[in-house]
């Protein structure tokens, strides 16, 4: 059995927060570049439309491990951005582009 750290980076990176905001890409179906917000403090998130990562272990699942072993922050905010093409490749389509900046604009005005 793996140790949780080798599972998620991120129940070990949050380690000691109270309070941690999480940025990832979505495919819930929405216009690419729309932004959707999510509280994971008291319930799980929602299953539609959040990835898996491609490492095989995505946020829903380091968010529900950290809450399993008691080591989730006391709030744990998700931004989800709606990607295009989740295939290979570089860079960004242009709406998804946009909402990312628009989304570090945020956070760094402390929105």
């Amino acid at each position: 059995m793996a140790h949780e750290g080798e599972c998620s980076p991120l129940v070990d990176l949050w380690s000691g927060f109270e309070s941690v905001v999480l940025v990832d890409a979505c495919a819930s179906g929405a216009a690419p570049g729309t932004v959707l917000r999510f509280s994971a403090d008291g319930a799980p998130l929602p299953a539609r439309g959040m990835r898996s990562s491609t490492h095989a272990f995505g946020v829903p699942e380091a968010i529900e491990l950290g809450r399993s072993l008691g080591r989730l922050p006391a709030s744990v905010q998700v931004i989800a951005v709606e990607g295009l093409d989740f295939g290979p490749g570089e860079g960004l389509s242009p709406p998804v582009a946009a909402a990312v900046a628009a989304v570090a604009e945020d956070l760094r005005a402390g929105a």
